[in-house]
């Protein structure tokens, strides 16, 4: 199990991205994607995400 943590002040549009590139490296779960959405759904700049991906 893998742990990424992404913080930092983002734009959804860059946050998207960055959850595309990070999906090259590891396989996120249902559940995760529809949480990183709920927080893009919210306009917040700082946003602090924590992603468990399966080996």
């Amino acid at each position: 199990m893998m742990k990424i943590i992404v913080k930092g002040q983002i734009s959804k549009d860059i946050f998207a991205k960055k959850v595309i590139l990070n999906r090259m490296f590891c396989d996120f779960s249902v559940l995760c994607v529809y949480l990183v959405l709920f927080e893009m759904r919210a306009i917040v700049l700082e946003i602090t995400a924590v992603v468990f991906c399966s080996d």
